[in-house]
């Protein structure tokens, strides 16, 4: 079921006062999310939006999306593509979405690392009679790709890929039927979770999906994003403006004492005499026993 319009309106305002978005056209480290339209709000206002405000996460999600048509599949192309990682976050509803099986596999296909988020649903097979609508554009991209994923995993063992692979070649020919339900979506995903071996993490622990996605790519965090930066930039004092510092005239240094040289003693080797003027020549046989060869290793030690 998806969202009416008074719905859209309230998540598009939402996400345009709440959730700094970032595109692939910044060139900017960031997170892709992926959710079904159902669960807008435990999504955003659960974690993305918190996630960001505490811990300056960057991320994309389509403030106007709507499946009504097929318009949102090249932002969406674009912006898996230029993303760092993707953060699915899984729910009955998105296993039964069409548009989030292909959202999953453009990030499949493009090798993205992908951190699964549970929503707190048991999930199960859908309802047979329900056949979505499929948009032919996405009808399109969707054995396009999966034909691509199925040659990119012959020489493979990377498990997302091949469970990936399994789980498109399941639901291929009802696709191309227009037979597609529910039902098979659902299938398609739950047998992808367990031939991946997916671990998802708990929407309720932001700390702990925070350090996973720290893990995969610290690069996705700004901490310019939080509002404790912005106020900090705001509040930092400039320089302090006034008369400059009066600097103390130098003093001058005094100079050597006029001491009359005494007669010329012996000089003990590697010694200076006690009674050397500074500044005065210090006696041969001082300087050659300093300068030797011990007073190099000294210094290489």
């Amino acid at each position: 079921m998806g969202l009416s319009d008074a719905q859209k309106k309230e998540r598009s305002e939402y996400l345009e006062e709440h959730l700094d978005i970032t595109e692939c056209s910044q060139r900017k480290p960031y997170v892709f999310v992926s959710y079904a339209s159902e669960n807008w709000e435990m999504v955003f206002k659960d974690a993305v939006v918190p996630l960001q405000g505490r811990y300056g996460l960057r991320a994309y999600a389509d403030k106007a999306f709507d499946k009504v048509n097929d318009r949102w599949i090249v932002p969406m192309l674009r912006n898996v593509r230029g993303s760092d990682m993707m953060l699915a976050f899984v729910s009955q509803a998105y296993i039964e979405s069409y548009a989030c099986f292909l959202e999953l596999l453009t990030a499949v296909n493009n090798r993205k690392p992908i951190v699964f988020v549970s929503l707190g649903d048991s999930l199960h097979l859908g309802d047979t009679t329900d056949q979505p609508n499929v948009e032919r554009g996405v009808k399109n991209e969707i054995l396009n790709q999966g034909g691509n994923i199925a040659t990119n995993t012959n020489n493979t063992s990377n498990d997302i890929m091949r469970a990936m692979k399994s789980a498109y070649t399941s639901l291929s020919t009802l696709l191309e039927q227009d037979a597609l339900s529910k039902y098979d979506i659902s299938d398609a995903f739950i047998n992808f979770f367990r031939d991946a071996s997916v671990n998802r993490k708990s929407v309720h622990d932001l700390m702990a999906l925070r350090g996973t996605i720290e893990s995969v790519s610290s690069r996705v965090f700004d901490p310019s994003l939080t509002p404790g930066a912005n106020a900090a930039a705001v509040q930092e004092p400039g320089p302090l403006s006034g008369p400059a510092p009066v600097q103390e005239a130098a003093r001058p240094e005094p100079g050597p004492p006029s001491v009359s040289a005494p007669a010329q003693e012996a000089v003990e080797p590697g010694s200076v005499p006690e009674t050397a003027v500074p500044g005065a020549p210090v006696p041969e046989a001082a300087r050659l026993t300093a300068s030797g060869p011990a007073a190099v290793h000294n210094l290489d030690a």
